[in-house]
């Protein structure tokens, strides 16, 4: 029984990755784009500035996948690099909002397939997978660091 139970949640993840690749909801911006702008806008919400090796860490990514990425949102005119005003030997990668409407243009096409999940879920259901999710990406995160370790 708990290996039907798995293999249903596997196939459903499956579904969904495929259903969110295959419709390409962003055309534009890469995911790694969306999460860099997104921490940014959230970082900058609560008056922090964010370097790369900041973005690196959130992200668990390499300086050189870091670097690969930033150098794409600047040549998109999203994100500068400016040296800190509290800490000179840092740089801060800060948002660029004359440009950033490509980031809202891709942030509303995510809202609308989640607005449709609403809609098909209800809102007792959407906030019960939303916490399901979070739950999700708990264990996920604890399976990983319990691998590490071993």
């Amino acid at each position: 029984m708990q290996m039907e139970r798995l293999e249903a949640l596997m196939q459903a993840w499956l579904n969904m990755s495929f259903s969110v690749r295959v419709n390409r909801m962003l055309n534009r911006l890469s995911l790694n784009e969306i999460i860099v702008c997104n921490l940014l806008l959230r970082a900058r919400a609560e008056g922090e500035a964010l370097t790369a090796t900041d973005l690196c860490a959130r992200m668990r990514l390499l300086k050189s996948q870091m670097n690969k990425i930033l150098m794409g949102m600047e040549e998109k005119g999203l994100v500068c690099r400016e040296r800190s005003r509290v800490d000179h030997r840092k740089i801060c990668i800060l948002l660029r909002e004359e440009n950033m409407e490509l980031y809202y243009t891709e942030h509303e096409q995510i809202l609308s397939m989640l607005r449709a999940i609403e809609a098909h879920l209800g809102a007792e259901r959407t906030e019960e997978l939303a916490l399901l999710l979070e739950d999700a990406v708990c264990a996920v995160e604890k399976h990983l660091s319990d691998q590490k370790e071993n």
